[in-house]
């Protein structure tokens, strides 16, 4: 998972006075988990032909590319977690 996104991550330092590394990992673990749900969710909400042709052509096509762009925001933020979490995990 390295690359760009580990460039422009910031990740949290593991010491004494702040939170565990086992805690940091467990919310960047839940956060990548509910993600992933969201993830799938949504891929089974994608926009269906026979819901958009009656609004007139290229509907359900702006309705797909405004989906997809939507995924891969959601799939953008779990990527930028799990580069941080990588990055905790390596110390």
């Amino acid at each position: 998972m390295s690359g760009e996104n580990e460039r422009t991550q910031v990740a949290p330092r593991v010491h004494r006075n702040g939170t565990s590394r086992e805690a940091l990992e467990a919310q960047l673990r839940e956060c990548h988990r509910t993600l992933g749900a969201a993830i799938a969710a949504m891929e089974a909400a994608a926009p269906n032909a026979r819901d958009y042709y009656v609004q007139g052509p290229g509907t359900w096509e702006r309705a797909q590319l405004e989906h997809t762009t939507r995924l891969l925001s959601v799939r953008r933020v779990q990527l930028e977690l799990a580069t941080i979490w990588e990055r905790i995990s390596d110390g």
